[in-house]
């Protein structure tokens, strides 16, 4: 017996294959006997058949002589005629000849031979006789008793040849009948005894079927019942697969391991299938995910010894997730040291704090897979954050966060400001404060963060953050906790030296850097940009007016005006960027990374900081302008700072308080001509300033009435929509419109009782003054406000007595403002009016005193808060 015989399953295909064997033969036969059966049937019954014929035929053959014969007796009886019929004779000619063919069939018959021949002679005797010619014989006589006597021995032969040969036909088919009865029989016989061996033989081997599969059975289970004791015994996951890969058997360790029931587990895929091929043999590293979370086991395949034909695999899991954890962590700790050495080496070679905050900001966000680092310096004081280092990650699709955060909400540096100890935020979106939204608008989803302590002080913090959903790894917080302790030394002695440096370096009133940094610093970036291709940007500002400032309120005030314009340019900055100090109110900020564009909406926003808000010690609103270039239309450092300089230029010769980009077609490189016109008439314009501010002074009441008149003149331009070249020509025809009272003597301009008409004559001699005055400083347009400026809308004013639209445009505004300051101003012959009341009298007097259009100009303001008491006050 082969060695497949010898098992339990191998008996039983052993038998199933004799069984089936079995049932192939007896089917065989039976077809066999079935198909010779058949045949011998189809051929008796053709045999018959044709016997059948035969007699039927002889019998016909046999009717038609009768029937010619008792023809012709009953003609001769009758008398009718002594010869034969015609018709009789051909059905006789006819008959003959179909008992000849017929004859001729049989006599192969061995036994119808001799009758046939027999019977042959007597059709021949008795056609000689029909055929023959009997008309000549008469009934009665001697020669008509032989024709009878011969035609009767005729007919007497003929009959009797036929009916023996039919008895011999009638025999044949009795014999050939019995003969297929018997043959039926032994086929019959032949088949139940084949019926009969194949149930006798599939009943023996259905028992021994039976006995081998028992066998088996109970083999399968002792070994089933050693397997399971094994499989308990065992401390890794086993799983036993059949030949599909799916799990037929467990032990209570995998289900330990997966979490999942051995009802969950047999007879599905395995949790590992799709991290392993199908058929898979050797050992693998997998990731599995249970109840306490994901691990690490090793996967063991090997094919079943047994049962090879159906297949069938043994997976032994070993749980390594402690030592991957240990090994891990030991990775990940000298990874820690590795950075914190690189950052060592780069603070002993004497690097710039930047330099050192930078590295510090890239190490942690690369250290933890982030697209982001940042170093953050607290402010306790201002209660933000200032990111000293930043490192985002190329092609990250995330911007770099603003420089300044506050410490307030649920971000991760907030956290850790508040609480001290490492934070983790993975979904920002979630956190409804400023500094999550301003973190998840620059593309950040989460991040984490962790306290940097300098003594005993908390410095500030390292963090990283991710623009991906969940994308920090697990124990993120443990990992950049550790990282913070080891750099927080490295991070203040960067930090002491940038203090000291930046004292160095700094402009001791502003905070700011000095001009000497200022030039370094820009040399170095316009070296930088250059050899890497980058871009960079220049804006210079100037206060407007700040002499006013400083001859109104003292020097003292100026230096505190001074320092909150540098903090708010200063806080409008990006980290990387330097905002300087560089001469008296003069302050330049240099743009690395920027481009023209982009630097001059920068430069918006920090001239809007300026001039939005009053500045302290009673001042008011100071603004600025500013002149923006960047260094793709300059060769050098110190072309850069020109081309900025002119533009700056131009935006105050051109208006004030606003930002203004280099181009060569709007800002114009001056001739000396030019230069030295310009020059003579700004120190025209300054002196005749002067002049109208001794007059202003006499009086404290009307001290820069002429300023607060400008104000309110540039607005009610604007809303009539002037341009900004009309509008600066507009201001300084205000300053100077009441230039002329300096002709007029000071108790009338002061005095509080009602005047004479010689006096009044007298004080309106002021305009005509005032344009004489200035007609060689400003333009003749300029003049003509400024000697218009009392002219009214009924022709009533003065000097000229001019009606509605002769009235110069420039001198109906300036009326309108005049009277504004006038009625809201205290002055020393009344008392001031409230905003709506003197709305009320301009509204009153619009269409008698003052220009409509103008007149409804001031109520917009009014209404839109753009005229305020404050704000007039304090305006220029």
């Amino acid at each position: 017996m082969s060695d497949s015989r010898r098992t339990p399953s191998g008996r039983i295909k052993f038998l199933q294959r004799i069984q089936m064997a079995l049932v192939a033969v007896t089917a065989v036969a039976i077809v066999s006997a079935s198909l010779v059966m058949g045949h011998s049937v189809l051929t008796a019954g053709r045999v018959h058949d044709r016997s059948e014929l035969a007699r039927n035929a002889v019998a016909d053959l046999h009717d038609e002589l009768l029937a010619v014969h008792v023809a012709f007796w009953r003609g001769r009886a009758t008398g009718a005629g002594a010869q034969i019929p015609v018709a009789s004779r051909a059905r006789f000619e006819d008959a003959t000849t179909r008992l000849t063919a017929l004859m001729a069939q049989r006599t192969a018959v061995q036994a119808e031979t001799g009758t046939i021949a027999t019977l042959q002679a007597a059709v021949r005797d008795l056609g000689a006789l029909v055929r023959s010619d009997i008309s000549a014989i008469r009934p009665g006589t001697e020669q008509d008793r032989a024709l009878v006597a011969r035609a009767d021995g005729a007919i007497a032969g003929v009959d009797r040849g036929m009916t023996n040969w039919l008895g011999l036909i009638d025999r044949e088919v009795a014999a050939r009948e019995r003969s297929d009865e018997r043959m039926i029989t032994r086929l019959v016989a032949t088949l139940g005894a084949l019926v009969a061996l194949l149930v006798a033989a599939g009943t023996v081997l259905w028992f021994a079927i039976d006995r081998a599969r028992k066998g088996a059975v109970s083999q399968i289970a002792a070994e089933h019942d050693a397997t399971a004791a094994v499989m308990a015994s065992v401390q890794d996951g086993v799983a036993v697969l059949d030949g599909a890969g799916r799990i037929r058997q467990v032990n209570g360790r995998l289900s330990e391991i997966t979490g999942a029931s051995r009802e969950d587990l047999v007879g599905a895929l395995p949790p590992w299938a799709s991290q392993v091929a199908d058929g898979f043999v050797g050992e693998a590293d997998i990731e599995l995910t249970g109840v306490a979370g994901g691990f690490t086991v090793i996967l063991t395949s090997s094919r079943l010894a047994v049962d090879t034909a159906s297949g069938g695999w043994v997976h032994i899991l070993k749980d390594v997730t402690g030592r991957k954890k240990a090994e891990t962590e030991l990775r990940e700790r000298a990874a820690e040291q590795d950075v914190l050495r690189r950052v060592a080496t780069v603070v002993a070679r004497g690097a710039e704090p930047t330099e050192v905050f930078d590295l510090v900001a890239r190490q942690v966000g690369l250290m933890l897979g982030a697209e982001a680092g940042l170093v953050t310096r607290f402010d306790p004081i201002a209660e933000r954050g200032v990111d000293v280092g930043v490192w985002v990650a190329p092609d990250s699709g995330a911007e770099r966060p603003p420089a300044r955060v506050p410490l307030d909400g649920g971000a991760p540096t907030a956290l850790v400001y508040r609480t001290g100890r490492p934070a983790r935020v993975d979904d920002l979106s979630q956190i409804d404060f400023t500094t999550a939204a301003v973190l998840t608008g620059h593309g950040f989803r989460g991040g984490v963060a962790a306290p940097v302590v300098v003594g005993a002080q908390r410095w500030g913090a390292v963090a990283a953050f991710t623009v991906r959903d969940g994308g920090l790894p697990d124990g993120a917080e443990d990992r950049i906790g550790r990282f913070a302790e080891l750099v927080g030394m490295t991070v203040a002695n960067a930090d002491a030296r940038a203090r000291l440096a930046s004292q160095a370096a700094t402009d001791p009133l502003t905070g700011l850097a000095n001009h000497r940094s200022f030039h370094e610093r820009l040399e170095h970036e316009v070296a930088r940009a250059q050899a890497e291709d980058g871009e960079l940007a220049l804006v210079v500002f100037d206060l407007d007016r700040f002499k006013d400032v400083n001859d109104a309120f003292g020097h003292q005030i100026g230096d505190d005006v001074l320092a909150e314009a540098a903090r708010r340019l200063a806080g409008e900055a990006r980290f990387g960027e330097l905002v300087a100090r560089v001469g008296g109110e003069e302050f330049a900020w240099i743009l690395p990374g920027s481009d023209g564009i982009n630097a001059w909406r920068a430069a918006e926003r920090a001239r809007r900081a300026v001039a939005e808000a009053p500045f302290p010690g009673g001042v008011g609103y100071v603004t600025a302008s500013a002149g923006v270039a960047d260094l793709t239309q300059a060769a050098d450092a110190g072309n850069l700072l020109r081309l900025a300089d002119g533009a700056l230029y131009w935006a105050k010769a051109h208006g004030r308080n606003v930002t203004l980009r280099y181009s060569p077609e709007v800002v114009h490189e001056l001739s000396a001509t030019e230069r030295a016109e310009r020059l003579a008439r700004s120190q025209g314009v300054t002196a005749l300033r002067a002049l109208a501010r001794a007059v202003d002074a006499k009086d404290s009441s009307t001290a820069r009435h002429a300023e607060r008149v400008a104000a309110v003149a540039v607005r009610l331009g604007s809303q009539l929509g002037w341009n900004q070249d009309r509008l600066i020509l507009l201001e300084e025809a205000a300053l100077l419109h009441d230039v002329g009272k300096i002709g007029v003597p000071d108790v009338l301009l002061y005095k509080p009782d009602r005047l004479t008409a010689d006096e009044r004559r007298e004080v309106e001699m002021h305009a005509h003054l005032g344009a004489e005055i200035v007609s060689d400083v400003l333009r003749q347009e300029q003049v003509t406000w400024v000697r218009g400026h009392h002219e009214r809308w009924d022709g009533l004013g003065y000097p000229d007595r001019l009606p509605g639209v002769q009235i110069p445009d420039g001198a109906r505004i300036l009326a309108v403002a005049d009277a504004w300051d006038a009625m809201t101003s205290v002055r020393i012959y009344g008392v001031p009016r409230t905003p709506g009341d003197a709305l009320d009298e301009v509204r009153n007097c619009s269409g008698t005193q003052f220009d409509p259009r103008v007149a409804e100009a001031l109520q917009v303001l009014q209404a839109d808060g753009r005229l305020t008491l404050t704000e007039a006050s304090s305006a220029g």
